[in-house]
């Protein structure tokens, strides 16, 4: 089964899941901290989660990430002007996958703390390189500096991957909820994600 099977699979589980009984939709939207966590971001995803029986939950999510920056190129001319550059990236993702949780507190009408496992495909699109190199004129003999930006990966990938997670939801009236989450997720990709944000979520019946 390739990526964009396994991509129509997901939409096609968010959906069922999204028209059955017992349902609650989740917005999300946070920060996202991309490898080492120099390089940050910002989150947002969308989850369709039906209760089952008992504490556990199962549900689909959507979710997508962007990050971008950008790597200061400063040189003074011998008149004393100052040139200022930028060599600029931009990495962003959009995933989806099945999950399954349990809610680790004792059954309350109050608040509940899961732990949810995840499951996801991933589509990546980065301009980030791998290599960059700026050449002053004092080296080359131009007027302004040179960059050489080396690309050793494809632009676009697609990914497998894993994403524990841990949030917290306090109840509201009106079948409301709001509270926070936090994950890690890792991929067959190499890419490795920490998210930490906030949450709503409504109940849909």
């Amino acid at each position: 089964m390739n990526h964009n099977k396994i991509i129509m699979l997901c939409l096609f589980l968010f959906f069922k899941i999204s028209i059955q009984a017992q349902k609650t939709i989740e917005l999300r939207l946070g920060q996202n901290f991309n490898g080492s966590g120099d390089t940050r971001g910002s989150v947002f995803g969308v989850e369709i989660n039906k209760q089952k029986k008992g504490k556990k939950i199962v549900g689909v999510n959507i979710t997508s990430t962007i990050n971008d920056g950008s790597f200061d190129i400063r040189y003074v001319q011998p008149n004393g002007n100052v040139y200022k550059g930028y060599a600029r990236y931009t990495t962003a993702g959009l995933q989806a996958g099945p999950q399954i949780g349990y809610n680790i507190l004792k059954q309350t009408n109050k608040n509940q703390l899961y732990f949810i496992m995840g499951a996801f495909v991933r589509y990546q699109s980065s301009s980030y390189w791998e290599k960059i190199t700026v050449v002053y004129p004092a080296l080359s003999n131009l007027l302004l500096p040179v960059t050489f930006v080396e690309h050793y990966s494809p632009q676009r990938s697609y990914a497998l991957g894993l994403c524990p997670q841990i949030k917290y939801n306090i109840n509201l009236k009106n079948n409301y909820k709001m509270g926070f989450f936090t994950s890690f997720q890792a991929d067959t990709q190499g890419d490795n994600i920490f998210q930490l944000g906030a949450l709503f979520v409504m109940h849909l019946n």
